[in-house]
């Protein structure tokens, strides 16, 4: 092989590593965002009517379920934590929300702390 080759080959190696570091990044960014908008007191989680409600990525509040579909929600992901379902909790905010994992896994366990 020549020396171009051996170039070319650490060039590519370099930037495989260093596209998982800008994605590990990313990963952080949204963290201290998901915590800025917490301590801002913007609305992350239950809403003032015990009903669950959930910010996105950009920080808008996402629209809760109306009504009854809202309150069987909540009382079904109550049920499930009781009977020590807690990842099927997640799995049913997140098909009812369209959440991302870790979204659904906090109103989940803001939830359970509130039982």
């Amino acid at each position: 092989m020549e020396t171009m080759d051996y170039v070319a080959i650490i060039a590519m190696g370099l930037g495989v590593l260093l596209l998982f570091r800008v994605i590990s990044l990313q990963s952080q960014i949204n963290e201290l965002r998901y915590e800025l908008r917490q301590s801002g007191n913007q609305p992350v989680g239950l809403s003032t009517r015990n009903t669950i409600a959930a910010s996105d990525n950009t920080g808008r509040t996402l629209n809760p379920l109306e009504g009854d579909q809202d309150a069987a929600l909540e009382a079904r992901i109550r049920e499930l934590l009781a009977s020590g379902s807690k990842i099927q909790a997640i799995k049913e905010v997140r098909e009812a929300r369209s959440l991302s994992l870790v979204e659904a896994k906090r109103l989940v366990e803001q939830l359970e702390r509130q039982s």
